[in-house]
């Protein structure tokens, strides 16, 4: 499975320019599926961009059984394996 993450401080967000593609708007762009094939598709398309707002966006291949969760620390993203946790 291909998960989207954002790989820099300041958070996720799509670029404005792929709200079309992606199909989403404004209030959507926050919000979008990372594992949404269109948006996969478009990141991937534009991973030889080495600068603008694309070169934070990176696509993880995990397992496609892995129950995930999206972690972040002040924007910046990583992804774990969901496991119990007990207090």
């Amino acid at each position: 499975m291909k998960v989207v993450i954002y790989t820099n401080y300041g958070g996720f967000c799509v670029p404005e320019e792929l709200w079309e593609e992606v199909g989403c708007d404004k209030h959507q762009a926050w919000t979008i599926d990372r594992t949404d094939k269109r948006l996969i598709k478009a990141i991937e398309a534009r991973a030889c961009d080495n600068c603008g707002e694309y070169k934070n966006l990176t696509v993880v291949t995990i397992p496609d059984d892995v129950e995930y969760t999206i972690k972040e620390y002040d924007g910046m993203e990583h992804i774990a394996e969901v496991h119990r946790t007990w207090r």
